[in-house]
């Protein structure tokens, strides 16, 4: 089993606190976003996981920054002592190092490493998995920094690269059954989503949940509220428009049936006066008969 790295001479240690930070340090070390990719997959990724954790981490330190300096090493010139991170997300680091908007990340000042640091490519990727030591990016992250965790995303390929801290080396992570990375110090899973951001149509790097259900962005969001608002609006106009049919189907049974009372109470109109006529007949029958007994006529003889 490999163990932990011993502390090398390069190895930055601010015992008595007079060491340069980020105020001190220069904030750009040279090096610039080369490719249109990077802004926006760093918008989406901030996005979706600053609303995640600062529900699960409200403690107000969390850091998730892109295009960063990390400052491992002290140099001259100053500058090249730091890495450039596409993306990193830090857990646990104050807002306002010394009262300032942070300019960079110093490792010696900071004592917190990275939780997740990113670097998304549209070459290649050969810069990203360089251990040369004391220059090679994958060196740094592993053995300087030492991020929990190392992505490597080559953006034409489409298939992210996880590396996991393991004691002091970074091990490649395989994906799940559903293609995407866990990151269980986040409970989240990192995975690929193919569609529209910010009117560019690519494979984006986008954050799952445990259900692997995918992250949405408050645009998203909104848009899926609005869906969901038709589409009750639709079924209230449907439950309307039933009610209305169920009402005019109502009042015309009710109709119907006040017709059918009336039709009744006309035909028991009708057996009455047939009643009443059949007497009417009997009664001049019987006074007729009576008329011709007096006469001597026997009617029955008729």
């Amino acid at each position: 089993m490999s163990t932990s790295p011993v502390k090398e001479d390069w190895v930055v240690v601010d015992v008595d606190g007079t060491l340069p930070g980020h105020l001190e340090l220069p904030q750009d070390n040279g090096e610039f976003v080369d490719n249109g990719f990077r802004c926006p997959q760093n918008l989406l990724l901030m996005e979706l996981l600053w609303d995640y954790v600062e529900r699960v981490r409200p403690d107000g330190r969390n850091l998730i920054w892109g295009n960063a300096g990390i400052y491992w090493r002290l140099t001259e010139p100053r500058e090249r002592g730091a890495v450039v991170a596409d993306w990193m997300y830090v857990s646990g680091a104050p807002p306002h190092p010394e009262g300032e908007i942070r300019r960079s990340y110093v490792l010696w000042k900071e004592k917190v490493a990275p939780e997740i640091v990113m670097n998304f490519t549209l070459d290649d990727g050969v810069r990203e998995h360089d251990r040369t030591p004391l220059t090679g990016k994958f060196w740094i992250y592993e053995r300087a920094v030492q991020a929990r965790y190392y992505l490597i995303y080559v953006v034409p390929k489409a298939e992210p690269e996880v590396h996991q801290l393991e004691d002091g080396f970074y091990r490649k992570l395989a994906p799940n059954s559903s293609g995407r990375y866990p990151i269980d110090s986040l409970g989240l899973e990192l995975g690929v989503w193919r569609g529209r951001f910010m009117n560019i149509d690519a494979a984006w790097l986008r954050w799952y949940d445990s259900r692997g259900e995918m992250l949405l962005t408050g645009n998203e969001r909104a848009e899926t509220l609005r869906e969901e608002a038709n589409a009750l609006r639709q079924v209230a106009k449907a439950i309307h428009e039933a009610t209305e049919t169920v009402i005019q189907e109502t009042e015309a049974a009710r109709r119907g049936e006040e017709a059918a009372r009336q039709i009744t109470s006309l035909e028991r109109q009708v057996a009455q006066l047939e009643r009443r006529r059949a007497a009417a007949e009997r009664q001049r029958a019987d006074v007729f008969a009576a008329k011709l007994k007096e006469l001597g006529i026997d009617p029955e003889s008729l």
